[in-house]
């Protein structure tokens, strides 16, 4: 905002006021000004770009955003999710995996893919929040309800542990 003249904007004018009304009048037009941009980028600009393209970053390059068409990015997942079920994933049914998750109170992961090269780097996240029982919500014995945490949160511990362990093994 700061490099912006809003005096310049014809239609934020204020032509005909005394200088006492004119300081209260330029914070109104700042305030529109900043409220109609925040609007277009926020709002209008990021909604249009969801809608027809995908964007996300590469490997190496965390500074520069990539831009897919949605049936680009569509046809490009299924290829790469084909390759990794013949590679390595393994294909489970819903009703199966939603089973899994409830006796062993883990939130399914979600699998992100991020371009890599001419291949793709296969990410799950685990940041939904785990849920038990019919109710929605784990309870204790005292049947107060748990506090609801992440698959992520559960494993931070192992993760340290895990990185603590690499980076001894590998010290030079």
């Amino acid at each position: 905002m700061q490099k912006f003249r809003i005096q310049e904007f014809s239609w934020l004018a204020f032509p005909g006021t005394s200088e006492e009304h004119a300081k209260f009048f330029m914070n109104e037009n700042d305030f529109v000004c900043w409220k109609l941009l925040k609007w277009v980028f926020e709002d209008l600009l990021v909604t249009l770009q969801r809608c027809f393209f995908y964007c996300t970053e590469k490997q190496k390059e965390y500074s520069r955003i990539f831009y897919y068409r949605k049936s680009v990015w569509n046809q490009i997942m299924r290829m790469a999710v084909g390759d990794l079920l013949r590679q390595t994933l393994v294909s489970v049914k819903k009703q199966e995996m939603k089973t899994f998750c409830e006796n062993n109170q883990q939130a399914p992961g979600k699998l992100r893919l991020i371009p890599k090269g001419d291949t793709f780097r296969p990410i799950m996240t685990f940041n939904r929040k785990i849920s038990g029982g019919a109710t929605g919500a784990a309870q204790n014995q005292g049947n107060q309800p748990l506090k609801r945490v992440t698959t992520n949160n559960r494993l931070g511990n192992a993760h340290m542990m895990l990185k603590n362990l690499k980076s001894k093994m590998f010290k030079h």
